[in-house]
């Protein structure tokens, strides 16, 4: 793999952990589990955040 492949993949992984990182921590703040807030994240039926989730 070239270098440049490979540097997209790492920034890709670490684009992954943060968008999952923010996933858990909404899905905290809403006392759901991380598989249901990513699930409705990925189908688009998530709601918008409320300022006290901020």
């Amino acid at each position: 793999m070239s270098y440049y492949k490979k540097r997209k993949l790492h920034k890709l992984q670490e684009r992954e952990q943060l968008i999952r990182n923010r996933v858990q921590y909404l899905a905290e703040k809403r006392g759901i589990s991380f598989d249901e807030c990513w699930k409705l994240a990925v189908t688009g039926r998530l709601e918008k955040i409320t300022p006290e989730e901020w």
